[in-house]
């Protein structure tokens, strides 16, 4: 997606976090959308909020954006369909 379509600024983030040994390398570097980058905070993993499993968080690198996420107007949506979105409300609690 480029980030003139993405609606909301956006901001160099690091996938894994300084606190968590990540390096401020370009393969641990990510444009992130300022929101959820602020609600990701450094964490890398989060309690699925239906089992309390704990679950990584959505990593760049490794998902496709496309198969957890639509814009629907001016919301951004988890896709329930992937299996992994049940009762996760903004795009920063998707695993």
């Amino acid at each position: 997606m480029a980030l003139t379509d993405a609606g909301l600024p956006h901001e160099i983030d690091h996938v894994i976090s300084r606190k968590h040994g990540g390096m401020s390398d370009p393969e641990n570097l990510e444009f992130a959308c300022y929101l959820c980058n602020r609600l990701k905070g450094s964490d890398i993993a989060s309690p699925h909020p239906v089992t309390g499993e704990l679950v990584r968080l959505y990593d760049p690198r490794k998902d496709r954006w496309e198969e957890h996420f639509r814009i629907a107007g001016a919301v951004l949506e988890t896709i329930e369909s992937c299996g992994c979105h049940d009762g996760a409300t903004t795009a920063a609690q998707c695993h």
